[in-house]
């Protein structure tokens, strides 16, 4: 199963979440990917699921490998489930 077709990964702003990021350890930038069902309103079961990542799994040392690369996009395609991924700094 292809990800890429069956949804967007995208980056989304997570500035509105804090407004002392100096210290919460949260990133600017965080990642979400909607399922084209849950896109196109075809599935009236879409839930949310967040994905925590472990320690240098982050955007700052990784990119966009942790949320790519671990089976997480392939699941929320299958299963109609759209995937939060949010995004830590080092401090």
């Amino acid at each position: 199963m292809d990800w890429k077709s069956l949804g967007t990964f995208e980056e989304f702003d997570q500035t509105e979440f804090t407004t002392d990021f100096e210290n919460s350890g949260l990133g600017p930038i965080g990642f979400i990917y909607t399922p084209n069902n849950c896109l196109s309103g075809n599935s009236p079961n879409c839930k949310l699921h967040l994905a925590f990542h472990g320690c240098s799994q982050s955007r700052e040392y990784i990119n966009t490998d942790y949320a790519q690369n671990t089976g997480y996009l392939e699941w929320a395609a299958a299963n109609d489930l759209i995937i939060l991924f949010p995004q830590t700094v080092s401090n």
